[in-house]
């Protein structure tokens, strides 16, 4: 069973299937750490649109992406740094 937190003020969603006050707990931390409209991340700090997403910080609109920063519209990503959709952005902002 899935269990899933009401959507927060700054519109952050925990999600667990363990029990309702690990997805409370979940939805909580996401907001003390700057997270905004994220859904089920864990350790994120400053993202911004993500959902599933582990331990990235600063990232936009990310899905299950682990270890990551600065990164936009990435998915199942691992360890990126200033990537759009998966690939990494050069000094002018374009992707390489």
């Amino acid at each position: 069973m899935m269990y899933q937190s009401k959507k927060t003020q700054k519109g952050n969603v925990g999600v667990s299937s363990i029990s309702q006050a690990v997805a409370d707990e979940q939805a909580v931390y996401m907001d003390e750490n700057g997270c905004i409209d994220c859904n089920g991340c864990n350790c994120c700090f400053g993202c911004v649109g993500c959902v599933n997403c582990d331990d990235c910080d600063d990232c936009n609109r990310c899905t299950a992406c682990i270890d990551c920063v600065g990164c936009n519209d990435c998915h199942k990503s691992i360890s990126c740094i200033n990537c759009i959709a998966g690939f990494p952005i050069n000094s002018k902002g374009e992707r390489e």
